[in-house]
């Protein structure tokens, strides 16, 4: 059956801390309509494996189909001083009777475009490592889709069997934001030994998975998505009948923006201040979607105002 168009409108939602650090949004890291330029190239980022971009559309890390990995990682490396991040996503399929897998990740790490096992990218990473999991791997009990966070020293690897909840920096259960209408926005908060927030806004709520104080990443951070499908799941039920169901995403990226938090910010803020950062999503759009049609070749991400 052929999918119709989804029609994306977005609005934005602004704060007075918006307001304020809109200064300092660094644009060479911001991925937005129209995406690609004249050589159908994205500025500041490069773009692999099974990813690929529509200019009205977003960055499709991964269709609904198995075995398929893709990633797109910027050029420059992030502030040391601290940032703030928001990304815009889109996670599920257009099947129904198919179970989700694997998922998407976010990285702020020194190793930047290279394929690999965790979720599109490579193990033994140093840096962050945000995981956005949608299918179980191991009998430990936590609801899913479940969001883990990593701080990745390059030597440890990271533990599937266990979904990354062995040496995780933080664990949010339960964020279902998949197969939605709208789509969902993370924000990242980070300031070297005082902060690593990071919060997800979806079905009109807003939940903060973990906040943190003493850690410290390592310079020269290079910002980066990827994402995989799985194999063959095995033999489940459905409809009253055995079938095979394959682990399927269709992962679209639709939206990010960097903000600098700079050394005289952090000077003058104290705690109740830094922790109230990760009250105020700089930008947050609302979108929404014409119900059960999933196809990334139509997708659209009209803005509004």
């Amino acid at each position: 059956m052929k999918l119709s168009n989804i029609l994306a409108s977005f609005v934005a939602i602004s704060t007075a801390y918006a307001t304020e650090t809109s200064k300092n949004v660094i644009h060479n890291f911001s991925l937005d309509s129209p995406y690609i330029d004249d050589g159908f190239h994205i500025t500041n980022w490069d773009f692999g494996g099974d990813a690929y971009i529509k200019a009205d559309s977003g960055v499709i890390l991964t269709t609904d189909l198995p075995s398929k990995r893709g990633w797109i990682w910027s050029t420059n490396t992030l502030p040391t001083e601290g940032w703030k991040i928001d990304f815009d996503f889109f996670i599920g399929n257009s099947k129904s009777g198919i179970l989700n897998g694997d998922g998407f990740a976010f990285w702020a790490t020194q190793e930047r475009s290279t394929s690999g096992p965790v979720f599109g990218s490579r193990d033994y990473f140093t840096g962050l490592g945000l995981f956005f999991d949608t299918y179980p791997n191991g009998n430990h009990g936590k609801s899913f889709p479940m969001v883990v966070g990593m701080v990745g020293d390059g030597k440890t690897s990271y533990d599937g069997s266990s979904d990354g909840t062995v040496g995780s920096t933080g664990i949010c259960q339960g964020i279902f934001v998949r197969n939605l209408d709208t789509a969902s926005t993370c924000t990242i908060t980070y300031i070297p030994k005082k902060l690593l927030s990071v919060k997800i806004f979806y079905m009109g709520q807003e939940r903060t998975c973990f906040s943190r104080t003493g850690i410290t990443l390592p310079d020269n951070l290079f910002l980066g998505f990827s994402a995989i499908t799985g194999q063959l799941s095995g033999m489940s039920q459905y409809n009253n009948a055995f079938s095979t169901n394959i682990l399927l995403n269709m992962t679209i990226l639709l939206f990010v923006d960097v903000h600098r938090i700079t050394r005289v910010q952090v000077a003058k803020l104290d705690q109740n201040e830094i922790n109230g950062l990760t009250s105020n999503v700089t930008r947050f759009f609302i979108t929404t979607l014409c119900k059960n049609s999933l196809n990334p070749s139509s997708l659209q991400t009209d803005r509004l105002g």
